[in-house]
């Protein structure tokens, strides 16, 4: 069921097709040649043979008397595959600003619900605001409906649909035509096999996917800081498994404990070394001392060499001679111990 919201709803018993509108090309346009009360009474009589989806008085009135789902009887050849809107007045009548401005609403809303175009057509080949004498013989023969003035008018008309932004006081029981793309997306949900929705319906489905995409979002933003938290997690067991890990910067108190030690290091070592300088040097003292002293003993030995062999060679007596060589004795003794230490 395709009924517009905010219009007054004249839904006929009879005259029309239910379930008969195979498509949509466009709406055409006509004129009543009379009141749009009047026509309503006729649309009611079983002998008229005619109906119309949408009636508009001049007054800005609008009447819908077939569902858009139904085929109303307006145009012959066109009634399974056009929308149809009677105009209250005569041939060559205009359509006044409360008349042209409700037009342009019902014509905004099929638009919206149906799909028709907001554009010209002047052939039944065409799609869009049509008008309807175009059809010729199989359409009728009325090529005087709904007259120049009007024909002249749907530029203007289709000018305001487009600009069309006035509320309607839909209901929540309202059903609203879907988007060919809503049933061609999800073909096997049952509630979208005749292309339509209850306007409760559709705000309650909205909600749920709102809802639902709301919580998906919110579970991807977690996994994502779970991901980044592991790939971290696994950076630092690569780097210190390889070697990589830098060692921290010491705190302030640290490096000053650090300089000190560093300082009392380098001053002992420094005392050290001047220790093993002056051990150094005493031993090359000694070593220098005991040189002169073998030199002095072996001076000391040469000349007592000489003197025994001047005693030789004098006969000194042999007591003298035995005091010599005691005294000699001793000296190489003295000379013996000094070398051994």
């Amino acid at each position: 069921m395709a009924l517009m919201p905010g219009v007054t709803r004249r839904l006929i018993p009879r005259n029309f097709t239910r379930g008969g509108q195979t498509a949509v090309h466009g709406v055409l346009l006509h004129i009543m040649e009379g009141t749009l009360d009047g026509t309503d009474s006729w649309f009611r009589n079983p002998d008229s043979q005619a109906s119309s989806h949408f009636g508009v008085g001049r007054d800005g009135r609008v009447f819908q008397w077939v569902d858009t789902d139904d085929r109303s009887w307006h145009a012959s050849g066109a009634n399974s595959t056009w929308l149809s809107i009677e105009h209250e007045g005569r041939g060559g009548d205009s359509l006044p600003p409360p008349q042209l401005a409700a037009t342009a609403r019902v014509i905004r809303w099929m638009h919206e619900t149906e799909g028709v175009k907001l554009q010209l057509a002047d052939t039944p080949a065409e799609r869009g605001i049509g008008w309807h004498g175009m059809g010729g013989s199989g359409w009728g023969s009325h090529p005087d409906c709904p007259g120049n003035p009007i024909k002249r008018q749907r530029p203007a008309i289709i000018a305001a649909a487009r600009g069309t932004t006035e509320e309607t006081d839909m209901e929540l029981t309202d059903a609203v035509k879907l988007p060919a793309w809503g049933p061609a997306s999800w073909p096997k949900d049952v509630g979208l096999q005749d292309g339509k929705i209850s306007v409760n319906t559709a705000l309650g489905s909205t909600y749920g996917h709102a809802q639902r995409s709301a919580e998906n979002s919110a579970q991807l933003v977690r996994d994502v800081q779970d991901l980044r938290a592991a790939v971290a997690d696994r950076g630092a067991g690569r780097a210190r498994a390889s070697g990589l890990m830098t060692t921290p910067e010491p705190s302030g108190s640290v490096a000053v404990e650090l300089a000190q030690l560093r300082g009392e290091l380098g001053a002992g070592l420094a005392e050290i070394k001047g220790s093993l300088g002056v051990l150094v040097e005493r031993t090359a003292r000694t070593d220098a001392d005991l040189k002169q002293l073998r030199a002095d003993t072996e001076g000391s030995a040469r000349g007592l060499q000489h003197e025994i062999d001047e005693l030789k060679r004098a006969r000194w007596p042999l007591a003298q001679i035995g005091s010599l060589l005691a005294v000699g004795a001793l000296i190489v003794s003295v000379v013996a111990l000094f070398t051994s230490n």
